[in-house]
């Protein structure tokens, strides 16, 4: 209660009462008790205890401190406090922690409400209450603590420590305050709970205390990493950018908050001292104590939870392995033909303590719960250089090994280093015009691929490829490899002229050889579909990716990741040509097979979300198809970093599904962010670059900013012509976006010459039925209404009005935008009754 102190001074004051019917006699004595230790304490970011006494009727009460100010998560948000401030605010309230800790008392309800920061004198001020109470009178804090009949669990799901989340609650010790002080500091970070508030208030009681003792957190960044326009207002609130809210807390405050989250007491901070301590490190940029539990540790975890996955693990690891031993001692073998057999026996030593060493701690007799695979590698690419040096054979073979295992789990920067020490030791080796040079270089140019950094890329896959052609000839499959890597560079940078050939002969070598169902065959038919869909043979397309799709199932079965990514492929061109309930289907199946091989986050996660969304999005699921492209987006931007050309795909969807929503400003800004990106990354005359200022051109149209909008769309035709050729499907968009803004601009005649050239393309690459080919009937419809030419708009406008409803429900946005245009049609010529009918039922079916 709220109370006034009348003497010795006259003060408002908070007083506490023992509820009626908890004034037990063991209740009493334990209140009594700890009233007397918090009496003595007093430190400036306590709330004071002043006096205590009993009522009239026996029950005891505290008068304490009253504190008038906002909880330490509000006061942070509201003042948009950096991280740096936030951190300085928070240390304070672990030295009020560490004073009640000496005087014996923990507090057990750690958590916002129970920092509240005030004023003093101008300045922020924390303070901790509710010391001691929750212990002492076990008494209902909130609408959510818990109780059970066995015994009674004291604090607040969200914020209590795993053994607080025990019936036997006895081991509850101080180091139960660090871990929710680390739930705290995790929250002023991030914004966000460790765990998810939701999950816990929907769960029932047993389920809900085994995610506390049981569940592992994510780390603040990686969290952020998934919270999408969440983690973007985040950043906002701490005065900062997303990317720079992630880099500051990535790395150093990652590993101290986790280190308070520990599930193991004696794996956290043994005191508030040590825990303060490595804040002070953080901030004076000094290494932390804190750090990732060694792979050691955490491989062991994983093992004891899954003793038969880890010794089938074990056994592959072994096989695999073996093999790398093997070709480098036949590497060794054909080298050194000369030399001692003592060199041959120091590595083959070398190479066995290496992979024991490396094994053992997967060995179920020493395993315990929870290690990843990134955990193994990362912990056997440190050792490789001191433990491998003197055998460079080797090294190469375990460098790659290690590269592609990165490679696989999408952490394309871990992978580089590999790669290029891979290189240098195939130079030094075996020389820089060696067939292992070229494959170290195809190796390498691949991750930079992945990187974004597509020019590097060519330039190494071009060395490859000459070493390769001298060394076997132009029609070997080793050459064909690396045309294939070629292309694929010269792709990525828009230069398909210049890639396609090099598809079509390398698919040509290829079929020449026998065994037409392994991989390297698979791959050249789906590069080759690739070339045909840039080519505007979007049918041809669909069959060649179909096939190699089919090819794929039976090599390796429908859920291999490579089988997948095929499966992904067809789902892209079955969405490009209209099919959009068949491909959402087969999206949702891509992502759901992604998530079981990856888990929650990876690039090609990302890639098949990002192709969903876009797939929602031409089904007028505006709303769905932004969640899921914000996901997408947050994902890559953790994953590849904030200026990948990916990353500026998924700004270029997300603002065409806000355009939809007619949130222009939204997508105009994510349309500038992303061509911001594109421009550095790609070059100007890149197709992307295109896409982007026919997609911002568009959010200006719908604007009225008709000037601005037809340069932009006149400058996105010219470099999609040059990239695709005239009778492409990409032209045709935009030359049916810029017939648009003639049209509203009064120009009829180049609007009309427009559209009919963009019919002519779409009719003939993507049907007559297409949506996109109904979309371009439309507008010419309305053109040649304002023309007067009635006869005709009424025959494009009916036909586009039958194709839409074969492929599209009566409510959808794109029918009702034929029907606005049907009714507008019979009202310019006159034709009242017609117009109505479709007035009628447009106006039932709204978009």
């Amino acid at each position: 209660y709220l109370a006034e102190q009348e003497k010795p001074l006259r003060r408002r004051v908070a007083v506490k009462l023992i509820k009626l019917g908890m004034d037990t006699r063991t209740v009493l004595a334990r209140f009594d008790a700890e009233r007397q230790a918090l009496a003595l304490m007093n430190h400036p970011n306590v709330a004071r205890a002043l006096d205590a006494g009993s009522t009239e009727d026996g029950r005891p009460y505290f008068v304490m401190e009253y504190v008038e100010g906002d909880r330490i998560t509000e006061y942070c948000d509201t003042n948009r406090l950096h991280v740096s401030a936030r951190l300085a605010l928070f240390r304070r309230v672990c030295d009020a922690i560490q004073h009640a800790h000496q005087k014996g008392v923990i507090h057990r309800d750690i958590k916002p409400s129970n920092v509240i920061v005030c004023r003093e004198n101008g300045n922020p001020v924390p303070k901790v209450i509710d010391f001691g109470v929750a212990k002492a009178t076990n008494q209902l804090l909130t609408e959510r603590t818990v109780f059970t009949e066995q015994g009674v669990l004291i604090g607040t799901p969200e914020y209590m420590s795993p053994e607080q989340a025990r019936i036997d609650n006895s081991d509850v010790d101080t180091r139960s305050d660090i871990y929710s002080l680390g739930v705290l500091l995790y929250e002023l970070l991030v914004g966000v709970l460790p765990i998810d508030t939701e999950a816990l208030r929907r769960t029932g009681i047993d389920e809900l205390l085994r995610l506390v003792r049981e569940h592992d957190p994510p780390k603040p960044t990686t969290r952020l990493a998934v919270l999408g326009d969440q983690a973007v207002q985040c950043a906002r609130q701490r005065s900062t950018e997303l990317s720079t809210l992630i880099r500051k807390i990535r790395g150093d405050l990652d590993w101290i908050v986790m280190k308070c989250l520990e599930k193991d007491p004696n794996r956290r901070y043994a005191t508030i001292a040590a825990f303060v301590d490595d804040l002070d490190r953080y901030a004076q940029h000094q290494p932390v104590a804190a750090g990732p539990p060694s792979a050691s540790y955490r491989l062991r975890k994983f093992a004891r939870r899954h003793r038969a996955l880890v010794v089938g693990a074990a056994a592959v690891s072994i096989t695999l392995l073996a093999g790398v031993i093997s070709t480098a001692i036949f590497a060794v073998r054909e080298s050194r033909q000369h030399a001692a057999a003592q060199a041959q026996a120091d590595t083959t030593r070398a190479v066995n303590a290496f992979l024991n060493d490396m094994l053992s701690s997967v060995d179920p007799r020493n395993a315990g719960p929870e290690v990843t695979v990134r955990e193994v590698l990362d912990e056997a690419a440190g050792r490789v250089e001191a433990e491998l040096a003197g055998h460079p054979e080797v090294e190469r073979n375990i460098r790659g090994t290690i590269g592609r295992a990165y490679m696989a789990l999408g952490i394309f920067d871990e992978a580089l280093p590999h790669f290029e020490r891979s290189l240098t030791l195939a130079v030094e080796l075996y020389g820089d015009q060696s067939e292992e040079s070229a494959a170290s270089l195809n190796e390498l140019g691949y991750a930079l691929k992945q990187m974004g950094r597509f020019a590097d890329a060519e330039g190494l896959h071009r060395r490859a490829l000459e070493i390769e052609m001298k060394l076997f000839g132009e029609n070997d499959t080793r050459a064909a490899a690396s045309m294939n890597h070629l292309a694929q560079s010269l792709y990525d940078q828009g230069k398909y002229d210049d890639g396609r050939p090099l598809f079509e002969r390398a698919f040509e070598i290829r079929k020449r050889e026998p065994g037409q169902q392994d991989l390297p065959f698979i791959t050249s038919l789906s590069n080759l579909a690739r070339a045909r869909y840039t080519s505007g043979d979007y049918a041809e397309a669909v069959r060649l990716q179909k096939e190699a799709l089919r090819l794929m199932t039976d090599l390796f079965g429908e859920s291999h990741p490579d089988t997948v990514g095929q499966m992904n492929n067809v789902a892209f061109l079955t969405m490009t040509n209209g099919q959009y309930q068949e491909a959402e289907a087969m999206f949702r199946e891509v992502v759901g097979h992604y998530r079981t091989h990856y888990g929650q986050a990876h690039p090609d996660i990302a890639r098949s979300l990002n192709n969903l969304g876009e797939c929602l999005r031409r089904q007028d699921r505006y709303e769905d198809a932004a969640a899921i492209h914000r996901e997408a987006l947050a994902m890559r931007r953790e994953l590849l970093g904030t200026d990948h050309p990916m990353v500026a795909k998924s700004l270029n969807n997300l603002a065409l599904a806000l355009t939809s929503l007619e949130r222009y400003e939204q997508a105009a800004a994510l349309h500038a962010e992303s061509l911001t990106i594109r421009k550095d990354r790609l070059g100007g005359e890149h197709p992307d670059i295109a896409t982007t200022l026919n997609n911002l051109a568009f959010v200006q149209y719908k604007q009225g900013a008709y000037e601005q909008a037809e340069a932009r769309f006149r400058e996105a035709l010219r470099i999609r012509q040059s990239a695709y050729g005239n009778d492409h499907p990409q032209v045709a968009n935009t030359q049916m976006n810029l017939a648009r803004c003639l049209l509203a601009q009064g120009n009829l005649e180049d609007a009309e010459t427009l559209c009919r050239a963009a019919l002519r393309i779409q009719s003939e690459t993507l049907g007559e039925s297409h949506p996109d080919t109904a979309a371009t009937s439309g507008v010419l419809g309305r053109v040649l209404t304002q023309m007067s030419h009635y006869d005709e708009a009424e025959t494009v406008l009916l036909h586009a009005h039958a194709s839409l409803r074969s492929r599209f429900p009566p409510d959808s946005k794109q029918i009702h935008g034929i029907r606005d245009k049907l009714v507008e049609l019979y009202e310019a010529w006159e034709r009242p009754e017609e117009a109505d009918r479709y007035r009628h039922s447009a106006s039932t079916t709204p978009p």
